[in-house]
């Protein structure tokens, strides 16, 4: 990639950087996140936002593979609440643990996406979302086949 290139790459950024900043209406606090699905085919985990017209996602990449025994993880704990922030492109769940002050957090794409259900593929519902402070993992089981499915991905374990 030569000097103009990186030029005309660096100010496209910026300009989409800004765009969406003049589109996106800003908010100060993350928002509620619902509706967590995960799919196996695009290897992506979606929550649905509440913000705005409803239209809002968070999306992020995800490990999606079939486990032998769920139990044989470390020691995950539980999450109580799902927020994502457009902001700063990040999703918090906050830990069942301790004195209730640790969050897992990742990076994760926010976006505006149509609501038609055909234009995505078949993502598959999460009915338990744990992060792991040992392994510095989230792990989503997912609604699939024998139930022995789930999602992973990184994220930054800490206490706030």
């Amino acid at each position: 990639m030569n000097i103009t290139t990186k030029r005309i790459a660096a100010a496209t950024s910026l300009a989409a950087a800004s765009l969406l900043a003049a589109v996106v209406p800003a908010s100060a606090d993350p928002v509620d996140a619902s509706g967590l699905t995960c799919d196996g085919q695009t290897y992506e985990c979606v929550a649905n936002l509440d913000f705005g017209d409803g239209n809002w996602t968070a999306s992020w990449g995800a490990g999606v593979m079939h486990v032998d025994d769920l139990a044989q993880q470390r020691s995950p704990v539980g999450v109580t609440k799902v927020t994502c922030d457009g902001d700063t492109w990040t999703c918090t769940a906050n830990l069942d643990f301790g004195d209730g002050g640790w969050t897992a957090e990742w990076g994760a794409w926010i976006a505006h996406e149509d609501k038609d259900e055909d234009a995505r593929e078949a993502p598959v519902d999460v009915y338990e979302l744990t992060c792991d402070g040992d392994e510095g993992k989230c792990v989503a089981k997912l609604d699939f086949g024998d139930g022995r499915w789930a999602a992973e991905w990184s994220a930054r374990i800490k206490h706030s």
